[in-house]
C-alpha cells in the first residue's frame, strides 16, 4: 500500500468514528486529485531531468552557424572545408542561420546543400554542441544561448575591448592604429562584445590599406583562431578571461558625418586615413 492509499484510509476511519461520514466523498476527491497532482509533479520533474543539455567534451562538434556577409563567409568556408577534408575533423556537422535571404550566407548555405533556418529561431536542446557567430548583425537572447552546451563563439575584427561594436575595421583606419586583431570571445544576452575571451591573435595593420583589404587579412586571421580555438575547447574555456573594463573603446555605426572631409580643420594624414577607411563603401564629400 503506499503513502497516499495509506493517508486515505485513516481519513476516512476517523470522520466515521466521529459520525462524520457524510463528509468523505469530498474529502475522498481531494485526496485522490492531490495523489494524483503528485504524480504529475513527479513526471514533470523526470522529464525536465532527461531534457537538460548534454555536454561533449572533445570534437568533432555539431556547429550552429550564425552570419551574413563576406567577413562571415571565411569562417563557415573553413568549417566546412574541415568537416569535409581533415582526417581528423574538429567540425562533425554544420547548418546555418540567417536573417535574411539577401545575403552572401545565405546564397552560399543553398548552393552547398546546408540546413538553413531564418532568424529568429526556436530553441532546439540537444541537437548542437556549440554556436558560432560571425558578423550576424543581431543580439542572441539567452534562451538561444543556453541551448548550447559550450555556448556561441564569436569571432570579432578587434583585440577586444578596443573597438566593441559594429565597425571596428573602419575605426581601426581611421585612427590610425598600427595593431589590431582578431579575438574569439562568447557571447552574452542583451550587450555586444561583452563576453569573455577564449582566445586571440595580434595582426599589424598593413601600411596604406583600405577597410576593404583588412577586412579580408582579418577573415582569413578570424576563421583560422575560430577552427583552432573549436580544436580546444576545454583548454581554452579553462583560460578564458573577462574583458579588460578600463581599455574599452566603441566603434559606433558609420555616420555620414565621418565621410566629410573638412580641409581646415583636418590633416593630409587624417584626410588619407578617412579616405581608406570610406571610399569603397562610401561617397566621399567635401565641407567648406
Amino acid at each position: 500500500m503506499n503513502a497516499a492509499n495509506f493517508s486515505i484510509r485513516i481519513c476516512r476511519y476517523h470522520l466515521l468514528d466521529k459520525n462524520l461520514g457524510q463528509l468523505w466523498p469530498s474529502l475522498n476527491t481531494f485526496c485522490s486529485k492531490l495523489f494524483k497532482s503528485r504524480i504529475n509533479i513527479r513526471k514533470l520533474h523526470e522529464s525536465s531531468k532527461t531534457s537538460k543539455t548534454v555536454r561533449k567534451e572533445k570534437p568533432p562538434w555539431n556547429i550552429l552557424f550564425f552570419g551574413s556577409d563576406a567577413f562571415s563567409m571565411e569562417t563557415l568556408k573553413k568549417l566546412i572545408d574541415n568537416m569535409n577534408t581533415s582526417p581528423t575533423p574538429t567540425v562533425q556537422s554544420v547548418e546555418v542561420v540567417c536573417k535574411t535571404t539577401q545575403c552572401l550566407v545565405n546564397n552560399f548555405a543553398e548552393e552547398n546543400h546546408l540546413k538553413l533556418y531564418s532568424w529568429p529561431i526556436a530553441v532546439m536542446k540537444n541537437k548542437y554542441d556549440i554556436g558560432v557567430v560571425v558578423s550576424f548583425g543581431c543580439l542572441i537572447p539567452g534562451k538561444i544561448i543556453r541551448m548550447f552546451p559550450h555556448g556561441i563563439l564569436n569571432v570579432h575584427a578587434s583585440l577586444l575591448p578596443r573597438w566593441r561594436g559594429a565597425a571596428p575595421i573602419i575605426h581601426t583606419i581611421v585612427n590610425g592604429d598600427t595593431v589590431t586583431g582578431v579575438s574569439v570571445m562568447k557571447i552574452r544576452p542583451k550587450k555586444f562584445d561583452i563576453g569573455s575571451i577564449l582566445n586571440t591573435k595580434s595582426v599589424p595593420v598593413p601600411q596604406a590599406c583600405t577597410s576593404t583589404q583588412l577586412q579580408t587579412l582579418l577573415a582569413t586571421e578570424g576563421a583560422e583562431i575560430l577552427l583552432h580555438t573549436l580544436s580546444q575547447i576545454p583548454f581554452h574555456e579553462d583560460q578564458e578571461k573577462e574583458q579588460e573594463q578600463a581599455n574599452v573603446t566603441y566603434a559606433h555605426k558609420p555616420t555620414t558625418e565621418m565621410t566629410y572631409i573638412n580641409w581646415e580643420e583636418q590633416t593630409c594624414d587624417m584626410i588619407d586615413r578617412q579616405y581608406r577607411a570610406f571610399h569603397e563603401r562610401n561617397t566621399m564629400s567635401i565641407r567648406y
